[in-house]
């Protein structure tokens, strides 16, 4: 009896040990671009304040019009990417995590109406660049719902995630349109010194 409940638990703490790592990231490589002229679109959240980690994020398609509009990006650390975005207009919807300690599931939600900081318009072919934000709690009253603010985080950010985002791309292709607007970011950096 004592070696079963042994075994069972082992068998909990293993299970445990997996549910908690396999929810850290959802990151993903990025092989190879689905159609001509798809785009990249990345950017980071510093987690630190918020009850949770960085576990997805999704984006809508404003226009055109999709009958699949909402598009779940790959997470790395609080650095998120989506490759294979076509042409449009997009919205950042919301994004969240699970909290083992808490035994919560978190989303927040970002506003509905109008241009956001974050959101993009896709022109044409390249690397797009949602930002690097600090996540910030609102104090609210005891019975108010919880509110959050994002602060936008200065310095090399953009440069930071666009070298950690080369790591995730297999395909010729991506890696040199990563490192053209990589080459692009740094001429620009260097001009304004």
């Amino acid at each position: 009896m004592q070696i079963k409940l042994r075994n069972i638990a082992k068998f909990l703490f293993y299970i445990g040990l997996i549910a908690t790592l396999g929810g850290c990231s959802t990151a993903g490589y990025m092989d190879r671009p689905g159609e001509p002229g798809n785009s990249i679109v990345y950017g980071y959240i510093d987690m630190s304040e918020a009850p949770t980690s960085l576990q997805r994020i999704s984006m809508k398609q404003l226009q055109p019009v999709s009958d699949k509009p909402y598009f779940h990006f790959f997470v790395d650390d609080g650095m998120f990417y989506r490759p294979n975005v076509r042409k449009g207009t997009y919205k950042f919807w919301e994004f969240g995590g699970f909290s083992t300690l808490r035994n919560a599931d978190y989303t927040f939600t970002f506003p509905s109406q109008g241009k956001g900081a974050m959101d993009r318009q896709i022109s044409k072919t390249g690397v797009y660049f949602a930002g690097c934000y600090k996540y910030k709690k609102v104090k609210t009253g005891f019975f108010s719902p919880g509110k959050f603010d994002m602060e936008p985080i200065g310095g090399n950010c953009e440069l930071e995630m666009l070298a950690r985002l080369e790591k995730w791309a297999k395909d010729p292709q991506w890696q040199q349109l990563i490192s053209q607007h990589r080459a692009n970011k740094r001429t620009m950096a260097g001009m304004q010194q």
